[in-house]
C-alpha cells in the first residue's frame, strides 16, 4: 500500500484548514479634528492605538480623536463660508453615509453651506 500521496493529501488539507481559519489581519483608521477646520486622519494601521497616534500626528496640537475605524468610514464637514464656523462629523458603513451624517451635524451646529472637507474609510474587519 502506497502511503506517500495519501500523506501529502492529508497534510495539504490540514494546512489548508489552518490557513483558512487563521485570524485575518485587521486594519484600523482614525479621524481627528481640531479648531477652525483642522483635521488629521489615518488608515490601514495595525492597531487602533497606531491609528489614533497617526491621526493626531497628522492633525497637530489641540486635536482630538472623534472616530476610530475598523471596517467603516468617517467624514468631517465644515461651513465653507466661515473658516472657524460650524463643523460636524459622522461615521457610517460606507463613505456616503458618513458624509451625510457629517453634513447634517454641521448644519445642526449652525452651518449655512456645509460641505465635506475630509473622509476616510478603513477596510478592517
Amino acid at each position: 500500500m502506497k502511503k506517500g500521496p495519501q500523506r501529502f493529501t492529508m497534510w495539504s488539507a490540514v494546512l489548508g484548514i489552518a490557513f483558512c481559519s487563521s485570524t485575518p489581519m485587521r486594519a484600523a483608521g482614525a479621524l481627528a479634528v481640531g479648531k477652525c477646520g483642522v483635521d488629521g486622519y489615518s488608515f490601514n494601521n495595525a492597531t487602533t492605538q497606531e491609528a489614533e497616534d497617526a491621526a493626531l500626528s497628522n492633525c497637530g496640537p489641540g486635536c482630538r480623536i472623534v472616530f476610530t475605524l475598523r471596517g467603516n468610514c468617517a467624514a468631517f464637514a465644515t461651513d465653507v463660508n466661515k473658516s472657524c464656523g460650524a463643523e460636524g462629523w459622522g461615521s457610517g458603513t460606507e463613505r456616503g453615509a458618513a458624509e451625510d451624517v457629517a453634513i447634517h451635524e454641521c448644519i445642526n451646529h449652525g452651518g449655512e453651506q456645509c460641505d465635506v472637507k475630509r473622509w476616510v474609510c478603513d477596510g478592517g474587519g
